[in-house]
């Protein structure tokens, strides 16, 4: 029950996912602890950046491009690009795979340390 879906299968995390959850609400959208978890939604990510990073990807094609849920891309319309730094972990070019965006949108910048 790695995604916390099942109370049964793991309570002790998905407890604490819920608490996460509220907390977060708490702090950075200023929803009182004290109201349902309906009214505050989300998810832990423990799968790491390869998960997190092809979430992040899907929820910016579902913002800026939400018929593709639906619809799928409109390849003579839809014309998708996400930023990286060159020095990114290639779990990034899989996620881009994965949603159908492909890795040559992937416009690498080359970064320092500044």
């Amino acid at each position: 029950n790695h995604d916390n879906s099942m109370y049964h299968l793991s309570p002790v995390f998905t407890t604490m996912e819920i608490e996460v959850v509220r907390q977060f609400g708490k702090i950075f959208f200023g929803i009182s602890s004290n109201r349902s978890t309906k009214e505050v939604d989300g998810a832990l990510n423990p799968g790491g950046s390869s998960m997190t990073n092809t979430q992040a990807l899907i929820l910016a094609r579902n913002e800026y491009f939400p018929h593709v849920k639906k619809q799928g891309w409109n390849l003579e319309r839809d014309k998708p690009i996400a930023f990286t730094a060159v020095q990114q972990s290639s779990n990034l070019n899989s996620a881009a795979m994965m949603i159908g965006l492909g890795t040559d949108r992937l416009i690498k910048i080359p970064c320092n340390r500044q």
